[in-house]
């Protein structure tokens, strides 16, 4: 990303809800590191959850429904 990366991204939209400036905002992280460390971190910045490349995107539309309190199909 050009501005910042999508951490720091997750961060500043966490820290605008936590002023109440926005409402919550449903974050998927993708990736193409598929290592623990990595996926972790991002967890730890806020996003609901991490899918790596590549996927199916039977699976995408599973992590999106279940970050967004959704069932999705395709």
């Amino acid at each position: 990303m050009p501005v910042m990366d999508g951490n720091t991204a997750t961060k500043e939209l966490r820290e605008l809800e936590r002023k109440g400036e926005i409402k919550h905002v449903p974050i998927l992280g993708l990736t193409a590191n598929v290592r623990g460390a990595q996926q972790d971190e991002m967890k730890h910045s806020g996003m609901n959850d991490v899918i790596s490349k590549p996927y199916k995107i039977e699976d995408l539309l599973h992590k999106l429904g279940e970050i967004v309190g959704e069932k999705a199909s395709v």
